[in-house]
């Protein structure tokens, strides 16, 4: 509250100080909404008889509304990419436990994180619907996700290898040129080459390919992705 923090503070006139105080309200409303308390109010009462005036915020928190479902649906034209989706306790959210904003948002990274990390390196949360149903009592929650194309990787290629022969640091690769893309593995190859403490700098660099030889190689359905790995 600013009202309180600045209480040392005071501002020139009451109107002022209702201006204040009335912000916070809503500042304060708003934390609550976060936690799950959608029907709370907030009642503010300012005494100009006192000396000071004195400030008074009057808290009806209500109920906290309960997560009721968390949906996972594909982009209008399209459908969920054939990999196994992340249970909602896998993202954070427990439905049937109190709502929380923080979890909700977060829970959009950890499910893009999923699906990058099973061949499709492209996704993305297109959307984040959250509906307050005051009847209910509760919070349902529905992620429209845009998985795009899936792929694999294709060849890596080295740069900047001076002083170090690259079958060395080739063998120290997390993939194989054909295996489903994961995103997790760059974060693994990257510890791996800063271990050797051989690079001063270590850049990873992806490159989209649809070449023929690509698409002969694997199938008509699968969308390579070339990564190249870029050691200076």
């Amino acid at each position: 509250s600013t009202t309180v923090a600045r209480k040392e503070e005071p501002p020139a006139t009451l109107f002022l100080l209702q201006r204040r105080a009335a912000a916070d309200v809503e500042a304060l409303r708003e934390v609550l909404r976060s936690q799950g308390y959608y029907a709370a109010e907030i009642r503010l009462e300012i005494n100009e008889e006192t000396t000071p005036v004195s400030v008074v915020f009057e808290f009806q928190t209500g109920r906290r509304y309960l997560l009721k479902s968390v949906e996972i649906e594909p982009i209008e034209g399209s459908s969920l990419p054939d990999v196994k989706m992340p249970s909602s306790s896998a993202l954070g959210l427990a439905v049937g436990e109190p709502s929380d904003a923080s979890r909700i948002v977060n829970a959009q990274d950890l499910l893009v994180r999923d699906v990058r990390r099973q061949g499709y390196p492209f996704a993305r949360v297109a959307d984040r619907k959250v509906i307050v149903d005051h009847s209910q009592e509760g919070v349902f929650v529905t992620y429209t996700l845009d998985a795009g194309p899936p792929a694999r990787f294709g060849d890596t290629t080295f740069k900047g290898l001076e002083s170090v022969e690259e079958e060395f640091v080739r063998k120290k690769l997390p993939w194989r040129t054909g295996e489903r893309f994961n995103a997790d593995l760059f974060a693994e190859a990257r510890k791996r080459y800063t271990d050797t403490r051989l690079f001063s700098l270590i850049l990873i660099k992806i490159y989209l390919s649809k070449s023929d030889r690509f698409w002969s190689k694997f199938n008509q359905f699968v969308l390579l992705n070339v990564l190249k790995s870029l050691f200076e």
